[in-house]
């Protein structure tokens, strides 16, 4: 009879990163995984492991909301110095070309 993923201590995914993957690898590879945790309070640990995945979701949320986000200001800023550089303003050229020595930085971009 198993007794859940940790039958010597307390089952703390919350708090024990070895206690959230134990419980990660068990429901990827044992089809019905938490059908086999029948010691007391398993219903606790499995609650347990529940919000714990839900904060793994929305910290996955979190990045992929910001990673989009800095996407698009990159993409706003590069459309902005194209519509500069089409409407003639040569401001932003000499940032946009990679310099060749180290006058060219000096000149052109720390001016």
């Amino acid at each position: 009879q198993h007794a859940g993923p940790a039958d010597k201590q307390q089952f703390d995914p919350q708090n024990k990163l070895s206690h959230e993957l134990h419980a990660i690898v068990g429901l990827d590879r044992y089809p019905n995984y938490l059908l086999r945790w029948s010691r007391p309070g398993y219903e606790n640990d499995i609650d347990s492991l529940e919000r714990k995945l839900k904060q793994r979701l929305n910290q996955i949320q979190q990045q992929k909301a910001d990673l989009i986000a800095r996407k698009v200001a990159a993409t706003n800023i590069f459309k902005g110095l194209m519509i500069e550089e089409t409407n003639g303003s040569r401001e932003w050229s000499n940032f946009l070309n990679r310099p060749t020595n180290w006058d060219d930085v000096k000149e052109n971009i720390l001016h």
